[in-house]
């Protein structure tokens, strides 16, 4: 009786172990990792290794020891911790989603008072000094400015500088000017914000003609007889008005709360107008107008 109990005890014991023994072969172990989504719609598993202000590293979880990926923060749409979501919100993200209006500027960081040289200028021997107001509706601003070059307009090597080359006309140069930018932003503020204008400005230019004076007799008052002069050309420097309309497409570069970056292509029209030595009338000019503008500016 006492071997026929312990022949059972045994053959179940067997039994609950090879059991248990198949369950264990049939269980599959489930890892989860980090994962991290592209604006383009993939997804990537990967071991997110640091978070900073403009990237993200992350390495293969199937290969830790190799390679550390560095990727855009502006190329990511959000990430996933393995074991759940981090609240990220100083990095942009919110519950591990990027929130679109992370970069907005907020009202406490919004300057509205800018003043700036423009950079551009400075390399046709100018100097351009610029005075942005932009309005706390943020939607439109206004910009004034004043220009004066440092060539001498007297000087006929000056109107041989690129700067000075009209288009479809001779050579101006355009001694000092002042104007005025109507601007609007059709978008809300962020770190890099679109901005177009209209403008004008007016102010004076100059440009030199060469007329040619015909030789003969002449009645020489110190001689007090005739004398003969040859045929030669004489150069005048002219003073006249310029003036113009434009439109500037750009964007505004914020690097910082109080140091901008302004930078954009103008399309409009020049207006010249003086009197001809050459043709002895006056002359009005309408040309068109394409130019740039870098503006580096500090907040007030």
């Amino acid at each position: 009786m006492i071997f026929r109990l312990i022949f059972i005890f045994l053959l179940v014991f067997n039994s609950i172990h090879l059991y248990s023994q198949t369950e264990e072969e049939d269980t599959v172990v489930v890892v989860k990792y980090d994962s991290v989504k592209f604006v383009n719609g993939s997804k990537q598993a990967a071991k997110i290794i640091e978070i900073s202000d403009k990237y993200v590293k992350y390495k293969n979880p199937k290969d830790l020891n190799g390679p550390t990926y560095s990727v855009k923060k502006r190329d990511i749409a959000g990430f996933v911790f393995a074991d759940g979501c981090l609240d990220l919100k100083q990095f942009g993200y919110d519950n591990c989603i990027k929130d679109p209006n992370a970069d907005l500027v907020k009202d406490e960081n919004f300057k509205n008072k800018v003043l700036s040289i423009d950079l551009f200028q400075l390399t046709s021997r100018h100097f351009q000094l610029n005075f942005d107001y932009f309005f706390k509706n943020k939607k439109q601003g206004l910009s004034f400015y004043g220009n004066v070059g440092f060539l001498d307009q007297t000087d006929s090597e000056t109107y041989e500088r690129w700067e000075t080359k009209v288009l479809f006309s001779g050579k101006m140069y355009k001694k000092y000017y002042f104007g005025f930018d109507f601007k609007l932003f059709p978008a809300k503020h962020r770190k890099l914000t679109y901005v177009y204008s209209f403008g004008a400005d007016i102010g004076r230019s100059y440009l030199i003609e060469e007329k040619d004076i015909l030789g003969g007799w002449f009645y020489n008052p110190s001689l007090g007889y005739n004398t003969f002069h040859s045929s030669y050309s004489k150069d005048y420097m002219i003073e006249g008005l310029y003036s113009s309309l434009r439109l500037t497409n750009g964007f505004i570069w914020r690097i910082t709360n109080s140091i901008f970056l302004q930078c954009g292509v103008t399309l409009g029209a020049n207006y010249y107008k003086y009197y001809s030595i050459v043709d002895e009338k006056d002359v009005n000019l309408f040309l068109p107008k394409v130019s740039g503008t870098v503006l580096l500016g500090f907040a007030l």
